[in-house]
């Protein structure tokens, strides 16, 4: 039988989206919303649509979309194929640790960027791709 420790989240005292993993969704998305003054694009339309996405998570393993700046990469090289570059990131993911039992970020990893003409481009683009490969 579970104690209430053990259902219960530590920070808000509401039951764990994830009991197995003791992961509170409403946590975590206040998280990422005390979050959004310390980053920008620069375009509030990419970024309403960021946020959008980081407050529609619904399990502690969703990919978690971000802005990423510039200089969080290194070693930039093009790949010829389609506007698409490969590139080592800084900071790199922010994935669950299941034995943790929070997010970390997973440094140094190597990505693949990809470079689109337009604002319109991008939000289709990375909605569209979202829909095929989302973990939901």
């Amino acid at each position: 039988m579970s104690s209430q420790d053990d259902i219960m989240c530590e920070s808000c005292d509401k039951m764990y989206a994830n009991i197995d993993y003791k992961w509170c969704k409403q946590c975590r998305i206040s998280n990422l919303k005390e979050n959004f003054v310390n980053w920008t694009s620069g375009n509030e339309e990419i970024d309403n649509f960021i946020q959008k996405m980081q407050l529609e998570i619904e399990r502690h393993d969703n990919i978690i979309v971000e802005w990423i700046p510039y200089n969080q990469f290194n070693n930039v090289k093009k790949t010829n194929k389609d506007g698409f570059a490969t590139a080592i990131w800084k900071d790199g993911l922010l994935e669950y640790n299941e034995e943790e039992r929070k997010h970390k970020r997973i440094s140094n990893i190597e990505v693949a960027l990809k470079c689109l003409s337009s604002l319109q481009n991008v939000i289709n683009e990375f909605s569209n791709e979202n829909e095929t490969y989302s973990t939901k």
